[in-house]
């Protein structure tokens, strides 16, 4: 069976290293997975086609995107309105989102009773599987962003310039979804008033390349709690396997 990741560009290689483990391990033999630079997602019926794929990973710029070649969604992408994980079912491509479950597992462990709110940096398809993943586990947030917020209704959305003390102290969790900082541009850096975090926090990013980002540099040395996204990385990968073997 055959099975791979689509995106553009694709600077790294966990999903290949940890899918090949997964069948090494387990003596599957025949079992392949490549990566597919893809940048123009009209192409993904014929790639699935020619090259025989079972299922498929899908990291940006294409989770939102590629909804609409898909033929069913599973609930979790209906909620998260993106995909990162394509399940063939002979010519049927069914979209499932496995980053709402590996965010979920990541966040469960850092959380402590005063942890209700969360600021979310960045408004792109992983975030959209984080505010999912916080609905489930009952946490508020509000979500930062670069865009135009002058139409902003339900007051979800605050501008970077609107941080301050007041908004920094009253949400203990804070969680980089921005590709700010990814290797190799590793000097990257969200505009956020760091000074404000302090030891209540816990600071979420969702980049695991490099391992300590500039971000999770920063908010560590105010007193925080910090993690990577490897560990959701690990169980959103293990929550497409039993996709695609269900």
């Amino acid at each position: 069976m055959h099975f791979g990741l689509i995106g553009y560009p694709l600077n790294n290689t966990f999903s290949k290293n940890y899918f090949e483990g997964i069948f090494s391990n387990r003596n599957l033999h025949g079992y392949t997975y490549r990566n597919f630079p893809l940048q123009d997602l009209s192409v993904l019926r014929r790639l699935i086609a020619d090259e025989h794929l079972s299922g498929l990973n899908v990291t940006l710029p294409h989770k939102i995107n590629v909804m609409q070649y898909m033929d069913d969604l599973d609930p979790s992408a209906e909620k998260t309105g993106a995909v990162n994980c394509i399940k063939v079912s002979g010519k049927t491509l069914i979209g499932y989102n496995t980053d709402v479950y590996g965010f979920y597992q990541s966040l469960l462990p850092m959380l402590q009773s005063w942890h209700q709110r969360a600021l979310i940096l960045g408004n792109g398809g992983a975030a959209r599987a984080v505010k999912v993943a916080l609905h489930q586990a009952g946490i508020s947030w509000h979500t930062v962003t670069r865009q135009d917020i002058s139409q902003n209704p339900t007051g979800e959305y605050l501008s970077y310039e609107e941080l301050n003390e007041a908004s920094v102290r009253s949400h203990q969790i804070l969680i980089n979804t921005t590709p700010l900082g990814m290797f190799p541009n590793t000097s990257g850096l969200p505009h956020f008033p760091y000074p404000f975090i302090t030891d209540k926090h816990v600071a979420i990013d969702l980049i695991y390349l490099p391992e300590k980002t500039r971000f999770l540099e920063q908010a560590e040395q105010y007193g925080a709690r910090i993690k990577n996204g490897l560990h959701m990385l690990h169980m959103q990968a293990d929550r497409s396997w039993e996709v695609w073997n269900e």
